[in-house]
């Protein structure tokens, strides 16, 4: 038998190990992001916006870069690679 709480633990890293995503685009006029299946809202095709609606984690760090696919992540990392020898911060 499991401790006090493992079961609510285990749920928690359950529901959130596969968190939903959103693409996200402007809303006109202000600087509040939203779905873009949802609102009417300003994107840039040369810009990918994407909201992760839970905190990254452990648990969901393999769904999150099969959903990216890890090519993505080599090229945000050598980006800011690029970007840090120009002296330019690059935030996620």
């Amino acid at each position: 038998m499991l401790p006090y709480g493992w079961r609510e633990r285990l749920l928690q890293i359950y529901k959130t190990s596969k968190p939903h995503m959103a693409v996200v685009g402007q809303v006109p006029g202000l600087e509040h992001y939203r779905n873009i299946d949802r609102h009417e809202v300003l994107t840039q095709p040369q810009i990918l916006s994407i909201r992760v609606d839970e905190s990254l984690y452990f648990a969901n760090a393999r769904y999150l870069e099969d959903r990216f696919d890890v090519s993505a992540l080599e090229s945000l990392e050598e980006i800011s690679r690029q970007l840090a020898d120009a002296g330019i911060g690059f935030h996620l």
